[in-house]
């Protein structure tokens, strides 16, 4: 929450509050949390792609190879 400070005859001053600073530090570090676990979900889904991709290629070798020692 921001307070106006209004003092008698003084400048208008906004006052950010040590709670609303609290608060958003404990939503930053939540969202960051939230960030850094998905982070890590996609890391093991880009590991598993990779394996397929490796096993994919080994198998079109496999069949490149049979090709040629059958001609």
């Amino acid at each position: 929450m921001i307070v106006q400070d209004l003092r008698c005859g003084a400048i208008d001053t906004t006052i950010i509050l040590i709670t609303e600073l609290l608060e958003i530090r404990r939503r930053k570090e939540k969202e960051l949390d939230f960030y850094h676990r998905e982070l890590d979900t996609l890391h093991i889904k880009a590991e598993i792609v990779e394996k397929e991709l490796e096993m994919t290629r080994l198998i079109i070798d496999l069949i490149k190879n049979e090709k040629i020692r059958t001609k």
